[in-house]
């Protein structure tokens, strides 16, 4: 059996690595269609896709990748990607009334006769938080760690 190593000291670190795919998660799981083609694309080309690929492939294609390469870090190196994902696995919380977003941000109320022309909503709309838990457990079954 190999032993694990920490990511090459030539290459990006798996910390920074780490915040640098968040971003990208985020992009792809943007409201902004433009963004989310963008995200699309710049996985695509890092994964050597020849042709533009949607939305899903991409994501199907950054689990994948994310999987694998956590799977070759030790523990120590591992540690931010686990945690990141954990936390997105846990973000969905089982309550009497099934489940539910534990981040759910209600809309604020219209006032009549009031002079806001919109009202105030979560940033991002597109965002599944359920997706992204199915997701962030996906990754971690994948790499023998159970979610809590």
């Amino acid at each position: 059996m190999s032993k694990k190593v920490p990511a090459d000291s030539t290459q990006i670190g798996s910390g920074i690595l780490c915040v640098l795919h968040q971003a990208l998660n985020r992009l792809l799981n943007d409201d902004d269609e433009a963004l989310r083609n963008g995200a699309s694309e710049i996985i695509g080309k890092a994964l050597g896709v020849a042709s533009p690929i949607c939305r899903d492939r991409a994501d199907e294609l950054w689990c994948n990748w994310v999987a694998g390469y956590i799977s070759t870090l030790d523990s120590e190196h591992s540690k931010p990607w686990v945690d990141w994902l954990q936390a997105q696995a846990d973000e969905i919380k089982y309550g009497e009334d099934g489940i539910t977003p534990s981040s759910t941000t209600p809309l604020a109320p219209i006032q009549p006769g009031g002079t806001t022309l919109f009202t105030v909503e979560p940033a991002n709309l597109f965002r599944d938080p359920q997706a992204d838990a199915r997701k962030a457990k996906a990754i971690l079954e994948a790499v023998n760690m159970p979610s809590s």
